[in-house]
């Protein structure tokens, strides 16, 4: 069971699963450009899982059918929590838990001490600015842009002036002493 929300440029939603070997049921994430074409994230892990036996969210999970609430940085999202599995018979007790989660942080990318890189698919740059929500515990974030083929002079990394050692929701990223944007590729 799916109720489908939008979130800034693509529809979300929380997918309540039926493990029936066990009974238990936790949540998935899925994603869609369009309504038609769903995909489950973060390797189809559960993004809230059940809690621990005997807890009172310790055998189901349901999150509210209402789009996650922005608070201040962090998204606040109303569960449902059962401490009996799915067809184990008796009364049913049930409790509301709340989950938080930082601001657009449903699934996040991780590298370890020796760092990594990420490519995007094709973004067309609707504005001038360029934000990233991200936390840096050690080493260097930095960005460059590639048009069509190349790297435009001036927008390479060692231009970007990155961040060290932040945890931001809207970090914006510049280049150049100048500290340009991307105003030159807007369109």
């Amino acid at each position: 069971v799916m109720t489908p929300f939008v979130y800034g440029q693509q529809y979300i939603g929380f997918i309540g699963m039926l493990h029936s070997a066990t009974e238990l049921g936790p949540v998935q994430l899925a994603t869609a450009r369009d309504i038609e074409h769903w995909s489950r994230v973060g390797r189809r892990e559960e993004f809230l899982p059940v809690g621990p036996p005997g807890s009172w969210d310790g055998a189901w999970s349901s999150i509210s059918s209402n789009p996650p609430a922005l608070v201040g940085d962090k998204l606040y999202m109303w569960y449902n929590g059962r401490p009996q599995a799915h067809g184990t018979g008796g009364r049913f007790r049930s409790s509301v838990g709340l989950a938080t989660l930082r601001k657009d942080g449903f699934v996040a990318l991780r590298c370890g001490i020796s760092g990594g890189e990420m490519m995007t698919e094709e973004i067309e740059v609707t504005g001038p600015r360029l934000s990233l929500n991200a936390i840096c515990l050690f080493g260097r974030v930095q960005v460059r842009v590639i048009d069509d083929v190349s790297v435009p002079e001036g927008y390479d990394f060692e231009s970007c002036n990155g961040f060290e050692k932040a945890d931001a929701t809207d970090q914006s990223i510049t280049w150049g002493e100048e500290e340009r944007d991307l105003t030159p590729f807007v369109g």
